[in-house]
């Protein structure tokens, strides 16, 4: 299955279909919740390098330490997604759980 990578910048409405992945960088820290919250039941693999994105409810959270990145998994809003994580990627990730109750 080949799939191709384009880069899209998301206007005010972003369609959960037109995107397998998105990436939320951290500069767009205020549209975090909004973005998380429109994807939260879509197949759309979310990732950030926001701090705590993990915890609100993303995907997939990247971060340094020791100039080392570091992988912060959120498996319960993968599975919400309908996303599987590989095992070898679990292996190397800080699993989280969501910050706060489901809605």
């Amino acid at each position: 299955d080949e799939r191709q990578i384009r880069p899209v910048l998301l206007g005010r409405s972003v369609a959960a279909e037109s995107c397998d992945a998105l990436y939320i960088a951290r500069s767009d820290k205020e549209r975090i919740e909004d973005l998380t919250a429109t994807f939260r039941y879509s197949p759309v693999l979310t990732v950030s390098d926001a701090p705590d994105f993990a915890l609100d409810g993303g995907v997939i959270e990247l971060s340094t330490r020791d100039n080392r990145v570091q992988i912060s998994i959120n498996v319960s809003a993968s599975k919400r997604a309908g996303l599987e994580i590989s095992s070898q990627l679990l292996e190397l990730a800080k699993i989280v759980d969501d910050r706060r109750a489901e809605l």
